[in-house]
């Protein structure tokens, strides 16, 4: 799922000079990001400027924008639900205070909908780690550690010069779908209990 693009009132306020200088170190002055900065670092910066209270009030909605952009950009490689909630919670705030400082609708609206769907994402993910760990709790390993040790067992078998025994157990490896190896490991539970 892909970020939507930098609305258009961030890339005017980036570009008309008036950032405050902690954010505007940043971009460059074609409003870009510099080389050693990313979304995360602006959002950051944001939050700071904002606390401090001393942001113009014709800049704080779209500064708020830019926050709630940086917040949304970084959850993509989240790996924990909890903590891309944390900073979609922290993105929702900063889209609220947005429109609440004279931002459209028509440019948060795409950013409220990618704020969904990662908390939907997020949610899943939640999911999926639960399923993951019931599994590990059942079987003691993840499918794909069990496969690996089957795996381990094939290579160790040929090394020893026990062809006759490897051969099937690699011929069971290769024959199980990367797809089935989901966190129940159904459809290919008897070759992995093997």
């Amino acid at each position: 799922m892909e970020l939507p693009s930098v609305p258009a009132g961030v890339t005017t306020v980036i570009t008309s000079g008036k950032l405050p200088p902690e954010c505007a170190a940043f971009f460059t002055s074609g409003g870009a990001l510099t080389d050693e900065a990313d979304w995360s670092h602006v959002a950051s910066a944001v939050d700071a400027c904002l606390a401090s209270g001393g942001v113009d009030a014709n800049v704080r909605g779209a500064l708020a924008l830019a926050g709630a952009y940086g917040r949304l950009d970084a959850l993509e490689d989240c790996p924990e639900p909890d903590d891309m909630d944390e900073g979609n919670d922290r993105a929702v705030e900063l889209l609220q205070a947005a429109e609440a400082n004279g931002v459209d609708e028509n440019e948060t609206s795409e950013l409220w909908w990618y704020s969904a769907r990662m908390r939907s994402r997020a949610a899943e993910l939640r999911d999926c780690l639960a399923e993951t760990d019931a599994y590990i709790e059942k079987h003691g390993s993840t499918p794909w550690r069990r496969l690996e040790a089957k795996l381990g067992r094939a290579h160790d078998l040929y090394a020893a010069g026990d062809r006759a025994a490897a051969t099937p157990l690699f011929r069971e490896v290769a024959e199980i779908s990367p797809w089935d190896l989901g966190a129940s490991g159904s459809g290919h539970q008897q070759i992995l209990s093997a």
